[in-house]
């Protein structure tokens, strides 16, 4: 019977026997921690509209909504896809994407493997609107993921998630470095990654957060005498001082006023979703989107995140990578008797081999 031979007294064959059995009772104890998926819903959307702008350059009100529509495919599996690709009603493509399309255009990509990407972009020779000398065109694109989880066991566990942000570029064209008369609408472009969750908890509370990284930049007009000086600015979406180390290490630009182009290099992070209690869902929503702006006059926008085309072969955007029970770290007592187990079991077992060992006998030269 090894070291728990029929000569180890009763009392300590079942304390031994305890000792053993306690780190399995607790990785049992762990395994009680049972998370359900949910089934995951894509969708991909587009939107055009006419707008009109604020006193803020960044943000606009919508006066004519030209087009919008969203393509959603419910209980998607890994090679399912939600895909739109939108020419828009005015303007070219020139961002030098997609070269077979020549007009301004709208896409989205959502795959099941959590891959995609959204684009926009728009150059328009003559003014945006034929009715409206002060209206401004709009496009935008989403990608969106969404999926909800339980907690179905009796373990509260820890939930995260691990994001590969894919590369984002935004743009303008022709940025006219002097004016004399202000325009009042500027050129603006912007993209960005969110990730937004709710945790629904048993007695009906809840705990919501959110995650977003992103770029955008838009002209800034500063009027100076007779002459109104145009200048490019930019805004880091999402930043604080968790995410601006980020930023620093992804972020760079061409350097050029009159076409800027600024970029967001691809990168990893993790976002700490909660902790779900027994009896907890987590509703979790993960979107792309890209957006821009023209009020035409030879000039416009780019705007891409990710490849909403499905050129290069992008791997997974995101993952729920993390689910660790919170409660399965053995209190300081149940370590004491393991310890003191593994000690009795060390000593029966270096005892048995001391009295079976032979006696050997010193060589001469030691």
């Amino acid at each position: 019977m090894n070291a728990l031979s029929a000569k180890t007294p009763h009392w300590r064959r079942k304390f031994l026997l305890g000792a053993l059995a306690a780190p399995l009772l607790m990785i049992g104890h762990a395994a009680h921690a049972q998370i359900d998926f949910g089934a995951m819903t894509l969708d991909a959307g587009v939107h055009e509209a006419l707008v009109n702008p604020t006193r803020d350059p960044t943000t606009f009100v919508e006066k004519q909504k030209i087009f919008d529509d969203t393509r959603e495919t419910p209980d998607a599996g890994p090679h399912e896809l939600a895909e739109y690709l939108y020419i828009a009603s005015k303007g070219e493509n020139f961002s030098g994407r997609s070269k077979n399309i020549t007009e301004a255009f709208s896409s989205s990509l959502a795959i099941g493997d959590h891959s995609g990407g959204v684009g926009v972009t728009s150059f328009i020779g003559a003014n945006a609107s034929d009715t409206d000398p002060n209206a401004a065109q709009q496009l935008e694109a989403f990608a969106t993921w969404k999926q909800d989880f339980a907690n179905n066991g009796s373990e509260t566990v820890g939930t995260s998630w691990h994001l590969e942000i894919p590369a984002l570029e935004v743009g303008l064209f022709n940025v006219v470095p002097e004016a004399t008369t202000f325009r009042g609408i500027t050129e603006t472009a912007e993209a960005e990654a969110n990730l937004a969750f709710v945790i629904t908890h048993a007695n009906g509370s809840t705990t919501k957060g959110s995650f977003e990284f992103g770029l955008r930049v838009f002209e800034q007009q500063v009027p100076s005498g007779a002459q109104i000086f145009n200048f490019v600015d930019h805004k880091f979406i999402g930043d604080n001082v968790a995410t601006l180390p980020l930023f620093n290490k992804a972020f760079h630009e061409n350097g050029d006023s009159s076409n800027p182009r600024l970029f967001l290099d691809a990168l990893s992070t993790d976002v700490d979703t909660g902790d779900l209690a027994p009896g907890d869902t987590l509703d979790v929503v993960y979107q792309l989107s890209a957006k821009g702006t023209t009020a035409g006059g030879e000039q416009g926008f780019i705007a891409f995140l990710g490849d909403p085309f499905a050129l290069d072969g992008s791997s997974g955007n995101f993952a729920f990578e993390t689910i660790v029970p919170t409660s399965s770290v053995p209190e300081p007592s149940t370590w004491a008797l393991i310890i003191v187990g593994f000690g009795f079991v060390a000593g029966i077992a270096v005892r048995r081999r001391s009295s079976a060992a032979p006696a050997i006998s010193r060589a001469p030269w030691r």
